[in-house]
């Protein structure tokens, strides 16, 4: 059986390098308290939708993501995620989708799967 330990022990960062558009790339992984904020992002706290976040949340990923050889963020200077709005769609999307796989933003939420669509009425935006 595991142990507290065994289980809080389990961390390590995770590396992924992948190619697109001829650019050599290198994620690293989120912990749970790091994707968790990134997921907290796009509700303000009073319970509204943050369009802002929502706008930018590709990039953030993007951002939190990519590093260099030494495992540093490669995005890491003020204006880098306003400057990665400029760069072309195909591209950030690619880049979003190896970054949003590799952290796990992928796996399908089992509540989800067995829960039928909402209606119409239902929303979360006032």
């Amino acid at each position: 059986m595991t142990t507290r330990d065994m289980l809080l022990g389990k961390f390590e960062r995770r590396f992924v390098t992948f190619t697109v558009d001829g650019l050599q790339l290198r994620a690293r992984n989120l912990n749970e308290g790091e994707k968790a904020q990134f997921e907290a992002g796009s509700v303000t706290e009073e319970g509204k939708v943050n369009l802002a976040a929502i706008q930018s949340q590709r990039r953030r990923l993007i951002q939190l993501c990519l590093v260099d050889d030494d495992g540093q963020q490669l995005l890491n200077h003020k204006g880098d995620l306003e400057a990665l709005k400029q760069l072309d769609a195909a591209v950030t999307t690619q880049i979003f989708e190896a970054c949003r796989k590799h952290c796990g933003f992928d796996v399908e939420d089992p509540a989800k799967k067995n829960s039928s669509p909402a209606d119409a009425g239902d929303s979360l935006i006032d």
